[in-house]
């Protein structure tokens, strides 16, 4: 097998259109390494600023009114990792700026696709494209007529005459794709670690090591799988072209089309409501509790009589807490069940969509591959909506110390006037989002994983088939 895996490479490579396809990808490899690496670096050095800058104005408050200060706000940040330069994923249009306020959940704004321009469109060229979507291409063009010109030159009767294993001939053709595929791509990660080494744009850690070693692993099954589909495809044809110009045509319908046609699957079976009509709906429910700011609502009412018979005192006055702090913190302890229970149903059609991508993968290897990607890297919608589900705990915990401080922080019922002193900022801890392991990561596409497992030995199985069955002549 080490004779055809040498002799299979020695020949593709005397083809000069692979050598042509080479050298564009070496030019796609670097100019997808200076555009990914500069745009991490600059999410970077804006991450730190703004945190850095954020967290000194809150510090440096003076003295103020706890509520105020809430509903002045607090802004948190989207943490950028040193593998979206791999695969950036749904990270570079989904917001990264979340505001944080008192009553209100917003929404994240501020992608880093809203700030491209006409001249930084080359910003799109994604590592994790060239591998997953042109690689297939280049391997195609190995495989294609792997088989197929062995039969039109006679050498494939000459093999079988002189006693050659057929389960030998593809493997050694599967294999020299591989190395051959493998090389170029563990070039093109060189010249991207290179240039972020370069650059000082890395900020890698060892967790990121990590996750580019799985995330080169996973490329690496891909390429196998296409390799064993594009040999198997090129046995079964009859001629060199035919099997070129089928394997194109499904490159196209599984890269290009399937991808649309499970989001628009996806949308359809399952559409978001009407913005209108959730906002009615949340709106309905949030006037349903406590309001804060009302002290001639009756339920704001019915909630300070109860302070008072706590306490055992007849006026607000005479409580020992303020009762405005306290009924702030049961206003907003109630529009929290309120936004989970409306977020929620907005997160669960989300997800609903997204397996249909998943289950797809059955058909598809390239949707499993991609979603295993993002999710490697960190850049999917899992780890999107756990940092928003991370920022809405902080903003419940924020919010929660505001209005515990203007409760017990010796203010009097009705003192709107009140400030705190200038140390009380302090003692509020920042944001810092945990960064999730891999195996989070794996565990949320299980289904993915369990769809490229079946591919591999779906495509081995169909080597040992073709090698039993194939035709000589």
């Amino acid at each position: 097998m080490r004779q055809i895996i040498i002799h299979f490479m020695r020949n593709a490579w005397r083809n000069q259109y692979l050598k042509i396809f080479a050298c564009i990808m070496s030019v796609a490899f670097v100019i997808s390494a200076v555009n990914n690496v500069l745009v991490l670096k600059v999410q970077f050095r804006q991450y730190d600023a703004a945190r850095n800058e954020l967290r000194n104005a809150w510090i440096g408050q003076g003295p103020k009114n706890p509520h105020s200060s809430g509903h002045y706000g607090h802004y948190v940040f989207r943490p950028a990792y040193a593998t979206h330069a791999l695969d950036n994923g749904i990270a570079q249009f989904t917001g990264s700026v979340l505001r944080l306020e008192a009553h209100m959940q917003h929404l994240p704004q501020f992608s880093p696709a809203e700030g491209r321009t006409e001249s930084s469109r080359l910003g799109s060229l994604s590592f994790s494209w060239l591998m997953l979507v042109i690689m297939p291409l280049f391997i195609i063009l190995l495989g294609h007529d792997a088989i197929s010109n062995e039969r039109e030159k006679g050498n494939l009767r000459l093999h079988a005459a002189q006693g050659l294993d057929m389960r030998k001939l593809l493997w050694g053709k599967v294999l020299g794709i591989l190395i051959l595929a493998s090389s170029m791509a563990l070039a093109g990660l060189i010249i991207q670690l290179g240039f972020q080494s370069a650059l000082n744009a890395s900020g890698s850690t060892g967790q990121d090591l990590l996750h580019t070693l799985v995330w080169g692993i996973l490329c690496l099954v891909y390429f196998f799988i296409i390799a064993a589909v594009s040999v198997t495809g090129s046995t079964w044809s009859r001629s060199s072209m035919s099997s070129l110009l089928l394997q194109v045509s499904v490159w196209v319908v599984m890269l290009i089309i399937m991808p649309r046609i499970t989001a628009a699957m996806g949308s359809r079976l399952h559409p978001f409501e009407q913005r209108s009509f959730f906002n009615n709906t949340l709106r309905q429910d949030r006037e349903k509790g406590i309001d804060g700011h009302n002290p001639m609502d009756e339920r704001n009412e019915k909630f300070k009589d109860s302070l008072l018979r706590h306490y055992k005192v007849k006026t607000l006055e005479e409580l020992p807490v303020n009762a405005d702090g306290l009924a702030m913190q049961a206003d907003e302890e109630y529009a929290n069940l309120v936004y989970d229970k409306h977020f929620n149903r907005i997160r669960e059609t989300m997800t609903r969509q997204n397996n249909i991508s998943a289950y797809a993968s059955l058909l598809d290897p390239y949707l499993a591959v991609r979603n295993l990607s993002m999710s490697i890297t960190q850049a999917d919608y899992h780890h999107q909506l756990r940092f928003l589900k991370e920022a809405e705990n902080y903003r419940r915990y924020l919010i929660g110390a505001l209005n515990e401080k203007m409760a017990y922080g010796g203010s009097k019922t009705g003192e709107w006037d009140w400030t705190t002193d200038a140390d009380f900022w302090s003692s509020v801890n920042d944001f810092r989002q945990s960064r999730p392991d891999l195996m989070w990561a794996l565990r949320n596409n299980h289904v993915e994983l369990i769809c490229i497992s079946a591919w591999v030995m779906l495509s081995a199985g169909l080597l040992f088939v073709t090698a039993a069955k194939m035709k000589i002549i």
